[in-house]
């Protein structure tokens, strides 16, 4: 009995770790089509729909959550030690990427080149300066969000060890909601170093720590829950999300994350748990790349267009779907490589 129970603990950890990594292909793979049909000619109606990818940005960030907790119980990690192994995880892909961009951008104008903005990604403080916070790419925004993210997760680890996880979420959604107010009233909702502040998302990243800390101790799967509360609390995100995004303008933007996590998350638990073969396999495909893919992804989306427009052609879904194709080519290889430094240098 007892080699049965781990057989079947084992299976559900398997299972869970799985969908964290759909979740993370399906998040990249809506957020990069946003961005590639964002330059496509659509109808109105549908260009307004495929904004909603770019919420996958909000289900990476619970991942991120989810995973930092849930590695941080196997071995928790004095501060400095933490930062040197997941830090550079993130440092190394980032600063290789926008060097490569920079090259790029030597022979193919599609960056404007400034050394200014390159030591900004480098040395970090481009999370300060609005004027180069999407330099080379304006997907990198969201790289300044995680760094500060991981720099704060071992001291809000400390802070869990002496309040339970239930009060941390708490201060944590109360924390987010008063940054957002202050960044509207401040009138600072446009500008990406203030609306994508740490502080704006940490609700969302201490929720992915909440559902790890109720996985690893009260057994808690998205695989057993209903599906009519699923399905029931999909639709109702992703209404309240619609609402927010089309009727309120600025304002509902800022406040829309909630609906948007809840609606997104819900979509994606919904395909996961309809269990179509090659579908999630597409998608855990794409989750073993997803950060090489979501860093690499602007640039070749721009050198596309770029060739595009001078050769006379449109950029259509058929230049998306091969676009998409040879980003993933390239993000295998150069994942790969990254690989490989990692098991030189002394992580």
């Amino acid at each position: 009995m007892d080699i049965i129970t781990v057989q079947e603990n084992k299976a559900q950890s398997i299972k869970k770790i799985e969908l964290i990594d759909f979740l993370k292909g399906f998040s990249i793979f809506t957020i990069v089509w946003m961005h590639y049909l964002m330059n496509v000619s659509l109808p109105r109606v549908i260009a307004k729909l495929i904004a909603f990818g770019g919420t996958g940005i909000h289900v990476f960030l619970f991942v991120s959550g989810f995973g930092l907790y849930l590695a941080n119980s196997k071995k928790a990690l004095p501060y400095w030690q933490f930062v040197k192994k997941r830090f550079l995880k993130i440092y190394i892909p980032v600063t290789l990427t926008v060097l490569l961009i920079f090259i790029i951008s030597i022979f193919i104008p599609i960056y404007p080149l400034s050394l200014y903005a390159l030591m900004g990604h480098i040395l970090l403080y481009k999370m300060f300066d609005e004027s180069i916070i999407g330099s080379y790419g304006y997907q990198f925004w969201f790289v300044s969000t995680i760094i500060q993210l991981y720099l704060v997760f071992p001291l809000i680890i400390r802070l869990e060890r002496k309040i339970n996880i239930k009060k941390l979420a708490f201060i944590a959604f109360a924390i987010s909601i008063s940054w957002s107010t202050t960044v509207l009233l401040l009138g600072k909702a446009d500008l990406r170093v203030w609306n994508s502040f740490f502080l704006q998302f940490l609700w969302e990243f201490v929720l992915g720590m909440f559902v790890a800390n109720q996985y690893i101790y009260r057994g808690f799967r998205f695989e057993n829950i209903s599906w009519g509360v699923l399905s029931g609390l999909t639709i109702l995100g992703l209404i309240l999300f619609f609402t927010l995004a089309t009727q309120l303008g600025v304002v509902g933007k800022m406040l829309d994350d909630l609906p948007a996590l809840v609606g997104y998350l819900g979509l994606a638990v919904v395909i996961y748990r309809v269990n179509i073969k090659f579908v999630n396999q597409f998608f855990l495909k794409i989750g073993d790349l997803s950060f090489q893919f979501y860093l690499l992804h602007f640039c070749f989306m721009s050198i596309a267009i770029l060739g595009c427009k001078k050769f006379g052609y449109d950029f259509n879904i058929i230049s998306c779907v091969i676009l998409f194709c040879f980003t993933y080519l390239i993000s295998l290889v150069t994942q790969k490589l990254i690989n490989k430094l990692y098991k030189v240098l002394p992580l």
